[in-house]
């Protein structure tokens, strides 16, 4: 079980993708766009209002879907390739525009890193965790200064860096609890952690 979760899709090669690799890549994108469109509107209108604590709480949905492909796909380029498809098909409904385009930088580049570490070959639930704890820190310490969270009480500081550790945390948990729910359906069975599950079964 361990040694195939940390070797994924030996006999393609980690660079070499195929069609339908990139139709399960598209279609999931397109999946995730439009309740994570939904979800930007909620965000503005409801939670950021209630001050930067609960938008940082909401942080981690964002990064569910680059790690929820990654997960499956084990491919360099996967939380990228989806992020762009995401932020280019949410782009003419979100109420940022072609901002959204920037999601792609600040979440999708710094998940690739973290399974770059591995060289793509470790998806244990351990470096999930990580690679939505990194993006999470990472646009925090972006919005620092910007959003005036350093003018804000030392408590409430402290309340924003575990509330975004938690929230990012969770979606690389959840990403992975939900691949693996899809993947015991047999729909994935081409890709490693639809063996997974069926050796489980």
């Amino acid at each position: 079980m361990t040694k195939k979760q940390t070797m994924p899709n030996e006999k393609k090669g980690l660079a070499k993708w195929t069609t339908r690799d990139l139709l399960v890549i598209a279609v999931i994108s397109i999946i995730f766009a439009a309740p994570l469109t939904g979800a930007t509107y909620i965000f503005t209108i409801f939670i950021v209002p209630m001050g930067p604590l609960a938008a940082h709480i909401g942080f981690g949905i964002w990064l569910m879907p680059p790690i929820f492909i990654a997960y499956i796909l084990r491919r360099p380029g996967a939380a990228l390739l989806a992020e762009l498809l995401i932020a280019i098909i949410s782009m003419p409904f979100s109420p940022f525009g072609w901002t959204v385009l920037i999601t792609v930088l600040s979440t999708g580049v710094p998940v690739e890193l973290v399974f770059l570490t591995t060289r793509y070959r470790n998806y244990r639930l351990s470096l999930l965790i990580i690679a939505g704890i990194i993006p999470g820190l990472i646009g925090m310490a972006f919005g620092w200064t910007i959003y005036g969270i350093h003018l804000l009480s030392i408590e409430m500081q402290i309340g924003i860096v575990v509330a975004t550790i938690i929230s990012c945390a969770a979606s690389g948990l959840v990403a992975k609890l939900l691949a693996d729910g899809i993947a015991k359906t047999g729909v994935l069975s081409n890709y490693a952690v639809g063996q997974e599950m069926q050796e489980e079964l």
